[in-house]
């Protein structure tokens, strides 16, 4: 008995707030579930998007110009998750393609480190992390490699 109080305990304090977010939130950790079967390719998120726009929320902007901006459903609160990946991905491609980032700069896996942020998606991060590891050589790897583990993790800190 004591030492199950120990372990929810030592599980519980550190992660209070998650918990606490979890719970106070089962409405919107419920929306949609019904349809994650659907959205796990491009293609069934784009028909998905199409049969339930009353799910979907679209702001994009340029910070210059914001009242030529794009906005849907711009007022109601959503969660992004990893959809903002999907942004990452498309705005790093645009910059090869423009010859602004090369896919090929080396890139530490300790410099990843600095943008994550402990209890936010951690064991997506530690699964990156252990994925960044199996493909470099000494703790490197290129950007590109990276964005790829980004993809197939869905590690926010990368």
């Amino acid at each position: 008995m004591a030492a199950t109080i120990v372990i929810v305990l030592a599980a519980g304090i550190p992660n209070y707030s998650a918990f606490k977010t979890l719970f106070s939130n089962t409405d919107g950790m419920r929306e949609g579930y019904e349809y994650v079967e659907k959205t796990f390719s491009l293609r069934g998120l784009t028909e998905f998007i199409g049969e339930h726009p009353e799910y979907m929320s679209v702001v994009s902007f340029n910070v210059d110009e914001p009242d030529s901006g794009i906005y849907y459903g711009a007022d109601i609160p959503r969660a992004q998750g990893a959809i903002s990946n999907l942004f990452l991905l498309i705005e790093y491609e645009r910059q090869v393609l423009e010859g602004k980032i090369d896919p090929d700069e080396p890139v530490q896996i300790s410099d990843i480190d600095r943008f994550f942020l402990p209890q936010i998606s951690e064991n997506a991060y530690n699964s990156s992390v252990e994925l960044l590891e199996a493909e470099s050589e000494d703790g490197v790897l290129t950007l590109d490699e990276a964005v790829a583990t980004m993809i197939a993790s869905n590690g926010l800190a990368i």
